[in-house]
C-alpha cells in the first residue's frame, strides 16, 4: 500500500502502540489486583481495570487493524460490546467471576480471529496520510 506522508503514518502506527501499551499496563493492574486480593470489593478503581483497560485495548486494537488492513475485526466489535454489557454487572457478582469474563471475551476474540482472520468490515474510506 502507498501512502503520500510516510512519517504521518509512522507516527499515528506508533501512538497507537502507546495506547495499546498503556491498556496492557492497565489489565495487568486488574490482574494483579485479582492475584493479590480476589476477596477484595468491587470499587471504581477495580471495574476501570477490569473492565475499561480491556475495552481500551481492543478498541486500540481495531485502529490499529484499521490502519494496516483497513477493516474493523467483527471479533473486536463484538468484543466491546460484550465487554460494555458487563459495566452494570460487577457489583453484583465476585471480583474473580468478573475477571473470568472479561479472560472469556479476550479467548473469544483470539479463537474468532483464528478461525475466520478476515471477518470484518473492510473500510473504503482512505484517510490522507
Amino acid at each position: 500500500q502507498e501512502v503520500k506522508d510516510p512519517g504521518k503514518l509512522g507516527l499515528i502506527y506508533n501512538a497507537i502502540h502507546i495506547v495499546l501499551v498503556g491498556a496492557l499496563i492497565i489489565c495487568a493492574v486488574g490482574d494483579e489486583l485479582i492475584v493479590a486480593h480476589p476477596e477484595q470489593e468491587m470499587r471504581a478503581e477495580v471495574v476501570f481495570v477490569l473492565i475499561i483497560g480491556p475495552i481500551v485495548y481492543i478498541l486500540a486494537n481495531s485502529i490499529y487493524k484499521y490502519v494496516t488492513c483497513r477493516m474493523l475485526p467483527l471479533s473486536h466489535i463484538i468484543a466491546v460490546i460484550a465487554l460494555a454489557l458487563l459495566l452494570p454487572w460487577p457489583y453484583h457478582i465476585s471480583l474473580l467471576t468478573m475477571n473470568i469474563l472479561v479472560t472469556s471475551v479476550f479467548i473469544f476474540v483470539i479463537v474468532f480471529d483464528m478461525l475466520f482472520p478476515n471477518k470484518g468490515f473492510k473500510i473504503k474510506w482512505e484517510p490522507k496520510i
